[in-house]
């Protein structure tokens, strides 16, 4: 998603896995959330009630493989102008819930 904010703070950050959060409560599904800046700064997760530690890990993962090799499944790129500004991963789900709930927490940034 391309976006004019300067850099992915942790308020935004932390915002954008409430939306995630909130989306996927209403539609009933526990998933795994990870945002990584693409500068290392911030490296947030969050995982809901019955999201295994295991599963958490591998978001985790994921998000940051992603910002290396410019490629993931369930990966969500967040850039601007100037480049790359982070990652969002979201699993847990079937597929059309992991895209909605980052949809949730894309628009976010969507609206700042």
């Amino acid at each position: 998603m391309k976006t004019n904010l300067k850099v992915l703070s942790l308020n935004t950050v932390r915002k954008m896995a409430d939306a995630a959060e909130i989306e996927a409560r209403k539609l009933g599904a526990d998933v795994g959330i990870a945002v990584v800046a693409a500068d290392a700064s911030i490296f947030f997760t969050r995982s809901m009630d019955k999201v295994t530690g295991v599963l958490a890990r591998e978001v985790m993962k994921r998000a940051q493989n992603a910002l290396e090799d410019a490629s993931c499944d369930n990966a969500e790129f967040i850039f601007n102008e100037e480049g790359n500004l982070g990652v969002l991963v979201i699993d847990g789900a079937d597929e059309v819930i992991n895209k909605q709930c980052a949809q949730a927490a894309l628009s976010v940034i969507a609206e700042a």
